[in-house]
């Protein structure tokens, strides 16, 4: 997906790549601008591996969230990735 570039250039837009275990877990999901990613996916995913997800920009940050699914229930992390070139 290309982005914003310097100068009114086209610049392809970064990746975020998320890595993450889930012991016991069944399967696994992530989100982007969530904080419940079995709820609203981005996609489904193994419990232990890795993903590559296209930063969309030119948005100033986005949320990723991971949720594990086993047979405790869920749990979920959350972080924020800033855009630190945004040229909004």
């Amino acid at each position: 997906m290309p982005g914003e570039g310097p100068a009114g250039s086209t610049a392809a837009s970064p990746d975020v790549q998320l890595s993450w275990s889930g012991n016991g877990a069944e399967t696994a999901f992530v989100g982007v601008d969530t904080t419940d990613a079995r709820a609203e996916p981005y996609s489904e995913v193994s419990p232990g591996g890795s993903i590559s997800i296209p930063f969309a920009c030119p948005a100033r940050s986005h949320t990723y969230t991971i949720t594990l699914v086993g047979p405790g229930g869920q749990r979920s992390k959350t972080f924020t990735v800033q855009n630190t070139g945004y040229r909004g």
